[in-house]
């Protein structure tokens, strides 16, 4: 398995060591003594290319017959065994980019905001683990191509460097004979060989950077695409009832909330577009002291309260794992003459609204170093919050693209104390819906439903009588350093010392979506509005006198069994 530019790249390595190589048993310009081409019997594509081996950096070659003989059977080799892939005969050109997080330096007008760390080497390493990742998931990637396409980027780019190596030496000897006063014809030949090899493996070297670059962004382009590992408490197809909490009431003629606000005068959709909407009156004040009740809540368990911007560039985007090209995923903006900002090659400079969500999150650790004796950095927002397409089969307050939610996230030195961090805030507000008296549950959502970022996810899920099945109301991801390896989101005791920087992470959650919660509160209590007083007779989350931080503490422990034990 090569490429059209392998193979360039080996007729230009041809033509330098035929002109660099010397008969006095002196080393070429371009070491070749490290490459190895396997038989042709091997049946595995990736084995056909050339592998490094360890401890021969270094070759003499006897003539420059010997040597040209050397190449031209490598590159005969190359040419039978390293066959094009897919009938493709020449990659795209690098510096093409489709990436905000990784800009090719082939493209000399823009450069990425970030240095993104994927651990790819990890991944590839674990190729096993990877591909039942992808296939849980139900997604379309051909790790096997990746894995080939990894590996032969690594040993251009091993090339790379022993050619820049070569140049170092030859720099030297260069520096040496300019100091010698020795006039010697020896000496002025010797210097005419070296001032001619070095040009000759700058040619070289810039030959193989151009192939380096196209393999680097082929590589990165579909790294980016990966998924999050999936961590070992996700259920493979069905979700997994944790726990349920009070009484789903069978009644037949159970009221829609779409009734109960048409009738009270609780709710109006807007004649413009169905999915637009105004509370008024009370309900609009219920859902004030919701909000208001569950921030208290938080603020009282050690978050801190951000107010955050609603638009975000490409990078945010990205960084979390959203396809901003997918107009299902997330709103683009316009540029100001109304053409789609997708057209522009500045992709850092594209803006996208989500409202209220990870993104609020990570824009505002992207590039920062956090100090670890502050973690668990706790945080959370209120806001709106806008999906493009939402659950379009769900009616009223339940399908709706823009609704209140309050989010949380919480940053974690390692991936230990992040699974103890998802437990305790999962615990935290399950215990709080408690306070509701609502039929709900708990459950896992299997791999199949979890997002790119996503490793593990957590459902609180309420029955809706009015369409007679259970929606979620909140959940608690982990998300571990899935955004923080893409957006240089760190934490480190020292902000100098690099070498000490480590990555965060991340426990998320949508802890309220208050739009959807006053849909279910209609129609698991429509008493409370059928004879329409002052004030609804609805209760919040307010735990009374008692500390809430010391009884989601209790809860844990008695939750202990069915959410999962802090191993990584």
């Amino acid at each position: 398995m090569t490429s059209y530019c392998t193979l360039q790249h080996m007729k230009r390595l041809l033509s330098v060591t035929k002109a660099s190589a010397t008969n006095c048993g002196e080393r070429t310009g371009i070491l070749f003594s490290n490459l190895k081409i396997l038989p042709a019997g091997n049946k595995k594509p990736s084995e056909r290319c050339f592998t490094s081996l360890q401890g021969h950096s270094e070759h003499s070659v006897g003539s420059t017959v010997e040597c040209e003989k050397s190449v031209i059977q490598l590159y005969k080799t190359l040419k039978k065994f390293c066959q094009p892939r897919c009938g493709l005969h020449r990659l795209p050109a690098a510096g093409k980019h489709s990436s905000s997080l990784f800009i090719s330096d082939a493209s000399a007008q823009n450069t990425s905001l970030v240095e993104t760390d994927l651990g790819l080497e990890r991944r590839v390493a674990q190729k096993k683990q990877l591909v039942k990742n992808i296939k849980l998931r139900g997604m379309k990637i051909d790790v096997d191509t990746f894995v080939e396409d990894f590996r032969l980027m690594k040993r251009l780019e091993n090339e790379k460097h022993r050619l820049e190596r070569e140049r170092e030496e030859i720099a030297k000897k260069m520096a040496e004979l300019k100091k010698c006063k020795d006039k010697q014809e020896d000496v002025r030949t010797t210097r005419e060989l070296l001032t001619s090899q070095g040009k000759r493996l700058k040619e070289a070297l810039k030959e193989l950077q151009r192939s380096w670059w196209v393999w680097e962004e082929r590589v990165m382009l579909t790294a980016l695409g990966l998924p999050n590992d999936i961590r070992a408490q996700t259920p493979e197809e069905d979700i997994l009832v944790l726990e349920s909490h009070g009484e789903i009431r069978d009644t037949p003629k159970a009221k829609s909330h779409l009734e109960i606000v048409k009738k009270n005068d609780l709710v109006r959709f807007s004649n413009v577009g169905p999915k637009a909407y105004y509370l008024l009156g009370q309900l609009a004040t219920q859902e004030q002291c919701l909000l208001y009740s569950m921030a208290d809540q938080l603020t009282n368990n050690h978050f801190h309260q951000l107010s955050c911007p609603e638009i975000f560039r490409s990078l945010v985007a990205e960084g979390c794992g959203v396809d901003y090209k997918d107009k299902t995923q997330i709103y683009s903006l316009l540029d100001k003459y109304g053409h789609d900002t997708s057209d522009s090659l500045r992709l850092d400079d594209f803006m996208h609204i989500q409202g209220t969500s990870l993104l609020s999150f990570a824009g505002y650790l992207a590039k920062t170093v956090v100090q670890t004796s502050c973690l668990p950095y706790r945080q959370f927002a209120v806001g709106r919050q806008y999906i493009p397409e939402g659950e379009l089969d769900l009616p009223g307050l339940f399908g709706v693209t823009q609704s209140m939610k309050t989010v949380i996230l919480s940053a974690c030195p390692d991936r230990v104390s992040c699974v103890t961090e998802f437990n305790k805030i999962t615990a935290l507000v399950w215990k709080l819906y408690h306070k509701l008296d609502l039929a709900m549950r708990l459950v896992v959502i299997p791999s199949r439903e979890l997002l790119l970022c996503e490793s593990l996810r957590v459902e609180i899920q309420m029955w809706a009588p009015g369409v007679r099945k259970y929606i979620k109301l909140a959940h608690v991801s982990c998300i571990d350093d899935y955004v923080a390896r893409r957006l240089m989101c760190y934490h480190s005791n020292s902000q100098t010392d690099y070498k000490q920087f480590q990555h965060l992470q991340m426990v998320y959650g949508e802890v309220l979506d208050v739009t959807r919660l006053l849909g279910v509160m209609l129609e698991q209590k429509p008493s409370s509005c059928d004879v329409f007083q002052e004030d609804l007779m609805w209760p919040d989350f307010g735990l009374g006198n008692q500390e809430p931080s010391v009884a989601s503490e209790e809860y844990i422990l008695s939750l202990q069994e069915l959410l999962f034990s802090p191993k990584p």
